[in-house]
């Protein structure tokens, strides 16, 4: 069972299919999506969230014309903003970090990266640890941490990122490991694949638990005690 209270985040995109895919892989928060600028302009007046991504090249108003009427807003208190740029414009990037405050999510981050600077971001403004339960598993984020029942193991990145998603998934295949993991299909094969479960596997032992997997290619969500 998920024990999370979770944040809430305020995304401006007018692209559909970029908002389904924030809300398929932030699962850990309450994705708010509004693809008209000027309504979420009004819905952030009485909004209670945590956290805003904007989109850079969105019409109407764009990413820097929306930060700035949020910022100057009187209801405004603070909270993280994200510019989310679809280019690599060096000019966008460097207009984007010129506001300090800001964190840059762009086009070569992988899924796990653009989560993990969220997390990042929100610890930093609220000064707390983000740890997510999962059927009774512990996932720390900031130091990529897993605990069982007092007994713990720390795991590189992919591996934390990895275990987290098998964790959440009842089935899952390679491909769509490799997606959201490497963000990638063509550099990593399924004999490399195996070897990070097999590492991932050493390390979780020690709580109890293996990944398994059915037919070489799906992955489930069920761990099975050594």
């Amino acid at each position: 069972m998920l024990k999370y209270i979770m944040n809430r985040i305020v995304y401006i995109d007018d692209n559909p299919a970029k908002i389904q895919a924030f809300q398929e892989n932030l699962k850990d928060f309450q994705v708010t999506a509004f693809e008209n600028p000027f309504e979420a302009l009004d819905a952030i007046k009485t909004l209670t969230f945590e956290a805003i991504i904007l989109d850079i090249m969105i019409p109407l108003l764009d990413g820097f014309q929306l930060y700035e009427r949020i910022t100057k807003s009187d209801t405004y208190s603070g909270q993280p903003i994200f510019f989310l740029s679809s280019t690599n414009d060096i000019d966008v990037k460097l207009r984007a970090l010129s506001l300090g405050s800001c964190e840059l999510l762009t086009p070569e981050m992988s899924w796990p990266e653009k989560v993990q600077r969220i997390y990042n971001k929100l610890n930093s403004a609220n000064q707390t640890s983000t740890v997510l339960s999962i059927e009774g598993i512990n996932f720390d984020h900031n130091i990529f941490k897993v605990t069982k029942e007092g007994l713990s193991v720390e795991l590189t990145p992919k591996e934390f990122f990895l275990f987290k998603l098998i964790v959440e998934n009842k089935e899952i295949s390679t491909i769509e490991v490799i997606e959201k993991v490497w963000n990638n299909t063509q550099n990593m094969s399924e004999n490399n694949l195996s070897t990070h479960f097999s590492n991932l596997n050493k390390k979780i032992r020690s709580l109890g638990f293996k990944v398994s997997s059915k037919r070489g290619n799906v992955f489930v969500r069920s761990l099975t005690q050594d």
